[in-house]
């Protein structure tokens, strides 16, 4: 009987460690979380994992987009709605789903909501209405303001200033300077309207598909940006 309570006793201590480990696990995990939002919290460790996810995540959304192009998907049929952000149902999409971004019957992605590494909760912007100077069809010496030169692409922000360093140095970009993006905040529901271009006044960001770029009050705050389709 002795012996019974002994090993009794031993398991309750076991169970015990096993809740003080949980415990422990999530108050790093809430810690993680919190840490990575606001201004100034993030580490550069945990900068340059955060900004690795962003990438990978980019990557993975342009990889989508042409592979609902190969299906035969227009410009203006790309579908970005998702059950996250609302306003991106794009009518001009085939009611079969083969040119949505986060259908199987599409491109086959999962809608992957990154709000907790912006400084405010915003999520991810897929905007119709700014170019980049030397992708696309214009150049230099052809700075292109039309809708048809007008970009497909992703915006995160605003970010913290550690997690915007870390995005540049690992897409080897220039450091974040200010650079106006005028008509920031345009849903992509399948019409493209320029409203202005990056690399035109300043000529930082001329040919660069994915920077952490400072919105000069216009937006204001650091923003990642990623080109999804070239035009």
């Amino acid at each position: 009987m002795p012996r019974n309570k002994k090993y009794s006793e031993q398991g309750n201590v076991f169970i015990i460690i096993l809740v003080a480990v949980a415990l422990f696990g999530l108050l790093l995990f809430t810690f993680s979380r919190t840490g990575s939002q606001g201004s100034g919290n993030l580490s550069k460790q945990q900068a340059k994992i955060a900004a690795q996810e962003m990438l990978n995540y980019a990557r993975l959304l342009e990889s989508a987009v042409n592979r609902v192009r190969s299906n035969g998907c227009s410009e203006s049929e790309i579908n970005f709605d998702n059950t996250t952000v609302a306003g991106y149902t794009n009518v001009s999409a085939p009611v079969d789903n083969s040119c949505d971004i986060f259908s199987e019957s599409g491109g086959r992605v999962e809608f992957s909501s990154l709000s907790n590494l912006t400084t405010n909760g915003s999520d991810w912007l897929f905007s119709p209405s700014i170019a980049v100077v030397n992708i696309g069809t214009d150049s230099a010496a052809n700075v292109c303001n039309q809708n048809s030169c007008t970009e497909l692409i992703m915006f995160l922000g605003p970010l913290d200033s550690t997690l915007c360093s870390a995005i540049n140095t690992l897409v080897n970009a220039p450091i974040a300077t200010p650079e106006t993006m005028t008509g920031y905040g345009a849903l992509f529901t399948g019409a493209y309207t320029n409203t202005d271009q990056l690399g035109d006044a300043t000529t930082t960001y001329r040919g660069i598909s994915t920077a952490c770029i400072d919105g000069n009050s216009s937006p204001a705050g650091l923003y990642f940006y990623h080109v999804l389709l070239a035009r």
